[in-house]
């Protein structure tokens, strides 16, 4: 899980005039795109507003704007994933600084990118459906778990990925119960023994909690557990020693933090099984 960056140029409320100058007339509309532009005026300072409390994580002060039924249908009418300008948008913010593109969804790091969510719900705030601080390149089994639902208490149930800044400390870990080299009992669990300030740290634990990642991530550990194995015994089959094998494996994982982010629930498994003593003992 990373952080990610909004690289627009653009201000907000260009990013909707852009969104809404792709806009086209139907035959049973004809009236849409005038519409469309209307609301512009209307939006522009709730934008204004919403980047204010973006800058200073203050999104749940966020008052909702008064509008028509009509005008609510039309402002959720502009999202759609497939739009070429949010389509672009996807790829810019999922490009990192080394223009590598993260196909993986970062709410859960399992599934791959296949929809925007809107982290303050769109249903609850449609005049931020195509606002581009609003919007978080996802998987649809994170956003249909997420749904309307964003805050406990006014605070996030979820990470904000733009704003809510991940620690370069662990605090994703894994108890192992080794039964033979392929057949090992995994649990993920979130816990704070590097000081991880409390707020961001419920965040954290609600964000992992709510989106039910550690039967998920349990889920996909068979494949990891195998491959590690498969891995280690190539290894020793050409002469490379144990010892040997787990320090390369330990610094291609200190490496693999700096790409795929310090808690990334393959690496923590692969750290957990290469220092398990009942792991390596099968060797």
């Amino acid at each position: 899980m990373k952080n990610l960056k909004n690289n627009l140029s653009s201000n907000s409320i260009d990013f909707m005039r852009m969104v809404v100058s792709s806009m086209r007339n139907t035959a049973e509309d004809q009236t849409r795109k005038t519409r469309l532009l209307s609301l512009i005026t209307k939006v522009d300072p709730t934008y204004s507003n919403y980047d204010s409390k973006f800058s200073t994580n203050t999104l749940p002060l966020l008052t909702k704007l008064i509008i028509s039924a009509s005008e609510k249908s039309d402002l959720l009418s502009l999202y759609s994933y497939k739009n070429s300008k949010l389509t672009a948008f996807r790829r810019a913010i999922s490009t990192d600084t080394s223009s590598t593109y993260q196909a993986t969804c970062q709410y859960c790091t399992v599934n791959s990118v296949n929809s925007l969510d809107h982290f303050v719900p769109k249903d609850l705030f449609p005049e931020f459906s195509v606002h581009p601080s609003n919007l978080v390149p996802s998987c649809t089994e994170c956003n249909s778990k997420k749904l309307v639902r964003w805050l406990n208490n006014n605070q996030h149930l979820f990470l904000n990925l733009y704003i809510d800044l991940l620690p370069n400390k662990q605090y994703l870990f894994v108890e192992l119960n080794v039964i033979s080299l392929n057949k090992v009992d995994v649990n993920f669990k979130v816990d704070n023994p590097n000081n991880i300030p409390v707020q961001l740290y419920t965040i954290i634990t609600s964000h992992y909690t709510e989106l039910d990642l550690f039967q998920r991530f349990k889920d996909k550990s068979s494949d990891i557990i195998i491959e590690l194995t498969n891995s280690i015994q190539s290894s020793l089959s050409n002469g490379v020693s144990l010892p040997m094998i787990q320090q390369i494996i330990l610094d291609t994982c200190s490496r693999d933090k700096q790409h795929k982010g310090y808690n990334y629930y393959q690496i923590i498994l692969k750290e957990a099984l290469i220092q398990s003593s009942d792991y390596l003992s099968l060797f």
